[in-house]
């Protein structure tokens, strides 16, 4: 048996917290990430997609951070976890992740003390009864989905940012998408 894992660590400003100078002012942000998988197919073939593409998970997760405006680093972790454990689409050209950790930490909040908070959870706990509109967190404030859209299909709606591959990008809706696609939509409300 592989204990097998990539890490990453995050860095990014972002309104986080229930404060009123936090619901105005960005503030840093720290996560650490753990990922379980088997990665001896990934380092056998040299294929990315085999494996875990870490400048899109950075990618993903920042955008999650800086468009959902949250309110608590617990539903922050909750949706950061469903995201990274949701099936892979084979859009996205990465394997499965067996295991996640998160650490959300935020460094500046308290003058003498960093509050964090650690969430472990498995594939199995995010497993979604539609795996092409999974949902990611439906909290105060905010609402995030991970979509899956076939080639043609079109997606309705108004007053959200869209995440589409390795870069994010703010699209006017409707949008309709020429091949299969897996986006992030995340939707901050007051």
């Amino acid at each position: 048996m592989h204990d097998d894992r990539v890490e990453l660590q995050l860095q990014t400003d972002c309104i986080v917290g229930i404060l009123p100078r936090e619901r105005i002012e960005p503030q840093p942000l720290h996560l650490d990430l753990s990922l379980s998988l088997d990665l001896d197919p990934c380092g056998e073939t040299g294929e990315l997609d085999r494996g875990i593409d870490y400048a899109a998970v950075d990618t993903q997760i920042r955008f999650l951070c800086i468009e959902g405006r949250f309110r608590l680093i617990e539903s922050l972790a909750r949706a950061v976890l469903r995201l990274l454990l949701a099936p892979p689409d084979p859009s996205e050209g990465r394997t499965a992740i067996e295991r996640a950790r998160v650490r959300v930490t935020k460094p500046t909040v308290l003058r003498a003390a960093r509050p964090s908070i650690v969430l472990e959870r498995t594939a199995a706990w995010a497993a979604s009864s539609d795996p092409s509109q999974q949902l990611l967190v439906d909290a105060p404030g905010i609402r995030a989905r991970r979509l899956v859209l076939g080639a043609g299909r079109s997606l309705q709606g108004a007053g959200c940012a869209l995440c589409l591959g390795p870069q994010p990008h703010r699209v006017e809706l409707p949008l309709t998408v020429e091949q299969p696609t897996a986006l992030l939509y995340v939707e901050a409300r007051a």
